[in-house]
C-alpha cells in the first residue's frame, strides 16, 4: 500500500488504517467530529493568544477569514452589523 503520510512510520500507519477499518461507521463519524471540534478549538485558542488586542467578535471574524476566506468573513461582518443596528 502506498504511504499516506511522509512523517509516519509505515508499520504504524498500517496499524492505524487497520484500526480505522475495524471501526463501525458511527465510530468513524464520531471520531471525525471529535477531531474536527478539537482542531477548531485549538485554532480559536491560537487566534486569541496571537491577537489579544482583538475583541471576541473580531477574533471570530478572523477565524472565519482564516478557515473559510475573507469574502465569507466580510459577508458575516456585514450581516452582524445590520443585525446589531436593528436592535
Amino acid at each position: 500500500m502506498k504511504p499516506q503520510s511522509v512523517d509516519t512510520n509505515s508499520k504504524i500507519e498500517e496499524e492505524l488504517i487497520k484500526k480505522f477499518r475495524a471501526m463501525s461507521s458511527s465510530e468513524r463519524f464520531f471520531k471525525a467530529v471529535h477531531l474536527s471540534d478539537f482542531v477548531m478549538r485549538q485554532s480559536r485558542k491560537a487566534i486569541a493568544e496571537a491577537n489579544p488586542n482583538l475583541n471576541e467578535l473580531e477574533q471570530k471574524l478572523l477565524f472565519i477569514s482564516v478557515h473559510y476566506g475573507e469574502e465569507l468573513a466580510e459577508r458575516v461582518r456585514r450581516s452582524w452589523t445590520v443585525k446589531n443596528e436593528q436592535k
